[in-house]
């Protein structure tokens, strides 16, 4: 599970550069992609202690992407 929050966290990071004018389904995904990421790294962090720092790198990931993408709205 880990894996696959680091993984949603950076595709939700990465995306959240573009900085051309975004139309509602753009935004609609990078959220969905952040929170996704967000809610399957704090699972793991709660669940297991293997992998710990993988989900502590997903929640940066996820959290920074989040509020770039809020932070960009015009």
């Amino acid at each position: 599970m880990p894996i696959v929050a680091i993984i949603l966290g950076a595709l939700g990071f990465l995306c959240s550069f573009d900085f051309n004018p975004r139309d509602k389904d753009q935004v609609t995904g990078i959220v969905f992609l952040t929170t996704l990421g967000l809610l399957l790294a704090g699972t793991a962090l709660y669940q297991k202690k293997q992998g710990r720092t993988l989900s502590i790198i997903a929640v940066t990931l996820s959290s920074l992407g989040l509020l770039i993408c809020l932070g960009n709205l015009h």
